[in-house]
């Protein structure tokens, strides 16, 4: 007989909510990014990365790891900053409030 115990961490809905939407998200800003790496390919380059990015955060947030958790909660600080920059309030808005979220579920993520 184990004595070891197997702990189970049920995934918030709110979690499965954020990777969905992100998720999908994130492939329409890397078809985006092929689309404009035609016209501007510098912004082409940086839309591919970011949406690489969240894609990999989104991969990490489903299975509970504590690296998606830093990657998203990063990625997602940098998007209400730019948000900000080009005066997006509902970008803003959306973005701090899933970085909060992430925060008050961050013991969830191991």
């Amino acid at each position: 007989m184990s004595t070891r115990r197997s702990v189970s961490r049920a995934r918030p809905l709110g979690v499965s909510i954020i990777c969905v939407l992100g998720g999908l998200g994130a492939l329409l800003g890397i078809l985006g990014g092929v689309v404009v790496l035609g016209t501007n390919p510098l912004l082409g380059m940086f839309t591919l990365v970011v949406s690489a990015g969240q894609l990999v955060a989104v991969v990490g947030l489903w299975g509970l790891h504590t690296w998606g958790w830093t990657l998203a909660v990063a990625l997602y600080g940098i998007s209400a900053l730019l948000d900000l920059i080009t005066v997006d309030p509902l970008g803003v808005v959306i973005s701090t409030l899933i970085v909060l979220y992430l925060f008050t579920k961050r013991s969830l993520f191991h």
